[in-house]
């Protein structure tokens, strides 16, 4: 019955897309949307049966068609969704080329300790065009004062800003400080975005003092959801300008994110400043674009490329990674085109082995509105009290997909 239900589905979807000259793509996406039975099906057979026109058999056949069908039809869409949005941003990947390069970087560095302030607005310079801070492209230095109002609180966060300041006028550049008093942390830097129309933001990982806190903190995780901008999340141990090696782990269908060429160009930049090498572990779909940026913006660095096709290769870089290396990981949002369920796994996997390693890990500029803020006192209140311990269903899911992969 199942398979006679799908069937009769394709075959109509097939005759329509033959009918109006549909894609293939567009004929899988009408299959799936229609292949569910639901209510309608399970109403009919029980009027059946209460009429004595068919007997329990069809009943029970009935439920397992809607559940397979359900199911079915689920995992397609999902598919078939993926594959239209890769066919839309392909596309259109040279009109966001040329948004990208109308629209110069303005960066803003959020700062919240005088000790680790240098290294991100070092950071920040190396990335930033050169280091050259101008009135279309500035930088910003960010402290965000929210629910304390004590002297110490203000005073940590001027000498923080003074220390900015004065790394960055080492390299012959200048930021633009700026304090500020919001509902909460998250709530300071996301208006800021939007006031100074920022296109990528600097942070440093925050310090675990309790053991319900999770690796990127709740602060960053909040920011991530928050706002589609490049979000750079750094934690360096020593100095940016001594690092020998730069190695950049990259999840498969980076190429197709709309922050992918700025990120690119931000990594270039670095290894052309410091003269390292720069290895970059991609699929091999990926790699061709990563050269093709490379050559655009005539970046002379020694560039070698790795072939990583799944978690597992990942994982083996656990111990390639030496102490004057920084590593660099391509994350992705939840709702991007190279989201995996194995990336819910990357903080842990990161604390696990990388905890004494230099760290960054970026998160590419998107497309979309980004969902609004709560900025309500209690979702203040909630945010920089309280931590989300991870729930019992994603520990089961990942152990079911080791399972699988054994």
């Amino acid at each position: 019955m199942s398979v006679a239900a799908m069937a009769a589905k394709w075959l109509a979807a097939f005759a329509t897309q033959k009918t109006f000259g549909m894609p293939a793509l567009e004929r899988s996406i009408l299959y799936q949307l229609s292949n569910a039975h639901t209510a309608v099906a399970l109403a009919v057979v029980t009027i059946g049966l209460r009429m004595n026109l068919l007997g329990e058999e069809i009943l029970n056949g009935t439920v397992i068609m809607i559940l397979a069908t359900c199911t079915v039809s689920s995992i397609g869409v999902e598919r078939a969704s993926r594959r239209l949005k890769l066919r839309q941003l392909r596309s259109g990947a040279d009109n966001v080329a040329e948004n990208l390069e109308k629209h110069p970087p303005r960066t803003l560095i959020t700062v919240a300790n005088p000790i680790t302030a240098p290294s991100l607005v070092e950071l920040a310079m190396m990335i930033h065009q050169g280091g050259k801070s101008t009135p279309d492209s500035p930088i910003y230095a960010l402290y965000v004062r929210g629910s304390d109002h004590s002297d110490a609180s203000r005073a940590i966060g001027r000498n923080a800003l003074s220390v900015a300041e004065k790394a960055a006028a080492a390299v012959d550049s200048t930021l633009i400080p700026i304090e500020r008093y919001d509902v909460s942390i998250t709530a300071g830097v996301l208006n800021t975005v939007a006031e100074r129309d920022i296109s990528e933001i600097i942070i440093g990982l925050h310090g675990r003092t309790r053991i319900t806190d999770s690796f990127f903190g709740q602060k960053i995780e909040q920011l991530v959801r928050s706002t589609n901008r490049m979000i750079v999340v750094s934690r360096c141990y020593i100095p940016v300008n001594t690092v020998t090696r730069i190695v950049v782990a990259v999840p498969p269908k980076a190429e197709f994110e709309t922050g992918f060429p700025r990120w690119v160009e931000a990594m270039a930049m670095i290894a052309s400043q410091l003269g390292c090498r720069i290895i970059f572990h991609c699929h091999p779909a990926t790699t061709g674009f990563v050269r093709a940026v490379i050559a655009r913006g005539r970046f002379a660095i020694r560039a070698e490329y790795v072939r990583l096709d799944d978690w597992d290769d990942f994982v083996l870089m656990s111990n390639k990674i030496l102490d004057d290396d920084l590593f660099v990981v391509v994350n992705a949002r939840r709702a991007s085109v190279s989201f995996s369920p194995e990336l819910e796994e990357l903080p842990e996997f990161l604390q696990r082995n990388f905890s004494r390693n230099n760290l960054v890990v970026i998160y590419p500029e998107q497309f979309g509105d980004a969902p609004e803020l709560d900025a309500t006192m209690a979702a203040a209140m909630s945010a920089d009290f309280t931590s989300t311990p991870i729930s019992v269903w994603v520990k089961l899911r990942r152990l079911a997909r080791r399972l699988m992969r054994h």
